[in-house]
């Protein structure tokens, strides 16, 4: 198995409804425990139901029973995965469950191999936990994936670029740092002709900006940019520039005027100019960001 860095957060969301426990002589059932979130290559593609994965859940202290298993869906609302972790009192006494205290491992298989240990969790309280999972490996720490450097150091040499590949510098000069660059999947030789490895031409951009009215849906503020493939976006809106862009500044908008509201979307698989509705706010001036994860 390798062994990789995990890239990724376990939080406890929201408690789950609890399911009928089952009385036994030797053990008891008791809510399970759920994990979800994103698992994404080392380019920070997510994967979907095309370009899948699977994520196994394993016993680690007391058993290496298969505990759980999923396939990877299209991303949606930041998740592209979800599995669910049977609890019992006593893991000791049955093989198809955890308990409470005992220690999880995760492991993905991307359809060419299999990423072993890219998260070990000991489970606390039955409930809901957010964990995102980058298959990469990062040597040298820098939050950068091993493999997505060589190809930029191929790019380096062939510009005659001396010495390592450094996330904080800006080889283009556009005022986007490289590791910016490479957690939007742009290319930090944006305006040079070579493109690799999926890393691609294109910076953020936005396209256009303008109000629009209509009779019938009412007042919008519309914007257009060309997306990346792979990246999930949604915008942020404040009336004042001094406060901060946090999430809860994020807005609803319709991808066409009479379209259903949604906060978060995911693009299709290749660069496309994308046009967001945004409901004016007719009382007060607002100020709009994009946001790209």
């Amino acid at each position: 198995m390798t062994r990789i860095n995990l890239v990724g957060l376990c939080v406890l969301t929201a408690m789950c409804s609890t399911v009928p426990g089952k009385a036994s002589a030797q053990f008891i059932n008791v809510p399970p425990v759920m994990y979800s979130g994103m698992v994404k290559d080392y380019m920070l593609k997510p994967f979907d139901k095309q370009y899948g994965a699977s994520v196994y859940v394993r016993g680690t202290s007391f058993n290496e029973f298969l505990l759980a298993k999923a396939d990877t869906i299209n991303p949606l609302n930041e998740i592209n995965y979800a599995l669910s972790i049977p609890l019992v009192s006593q893991s000791n006494l049955v093989t198809t469950a955890a308990t409470v205290g005992q220690q999880i491992r995760f492991d993905v298989d991307d359809g060419k191999i299999i990423w072993g240990n890219v998260s070990v969790q000991t489970i606390s309280n039955p409930g809901c936990y957010v964990l995102n999972i980058t298959l990469m490996t990062d040597v040298n720490k820098n939050g950068v994936s091993d493999e997505y450097e060589a190809l930029i150091k191929a790019l380096m040499d062939a510009y005659g670029i001396a010495g390592e590949y450094d996330p904080n510098a800006d080889y283009n000069d556009d005022g986007i740092s490289n590791y910016q660059h490479y957690l939007s999947s742009t290319n930090p030789f944006a305006g040079q002709t070579p493109v690799v490895g999926g890393v691609t031409g294109e910076t953020l951009t936005i396209a256009s900006m303008m109000q629009l009215q209509t009779q019938t849906t009412g007042d919008y503020f519309v914007i257009s940019f060309r997306s990346i493939p792979g990246k999930m976006y949604s915008v942020l809106s404040t009336t004042d520039l001094r406060t901060s862009w946090g999430t809860a500044n994020m807005v609803d908008f319709r991808m066409s005027a009479k379209g259903d509201e949604q906060t978060y979307f995911t693009t299709v698989d290749t660069s496309d100019v994308i046009t967001l509705y945004l409901r004016k706010d007719t009382a007060r001036a607002r100020f709009y960001r994009l946001r790209m994860e």
